[in-house]
């Protein structure tokens, strides 16, 4: 699978691979995803050595025309005060490779 971040990079599986990697998987349209992701980002924070762990929160929700734009997932996180990377996962690759059931 392969992820595109918001600030333009892409970020695949065998990028990750040996690599400490927590990512949660998450979307707008569901209300216990906001909290969770403030949680993450606040315990995130505290880590001393960030360079041992990678967090992605990894949007699913849709794009491209009647989607979900970058500039409102930016905006969530900015109101939010979440300083955690922003992946989406457009086509669901990492979801079906990861057997991700729940968001």
């Amino acid at each position: 699978f392969t992820l595109r971040t918001l600030d333009g990079r892409t970020q695949s599986a065998d990028d990750l691979r040996g690599k400490p990697t927590a990512m949660i998987f998450w979307t707008l349209s569901s209300s216990e995803c906001q909290p969770a992701l403030a949680a993450l980002n606040d315990a995130y924070s505290k880590l001393a050595d960030k360079s041992s762990l990678r967090v992605l929160a990894v949007s699913i929700d849709p794009a491209g025309q009647g989607g979900i734009t970058d500039d409102e997932l930016r905006k969530v996180f900015r109101d939010g005060k979440i300083d955690l990377p922003i992946a989406r996962d457009v086509e669901n690759g990492a979801v079906r490779a990861l057997d991700v059931r729940f968001v």
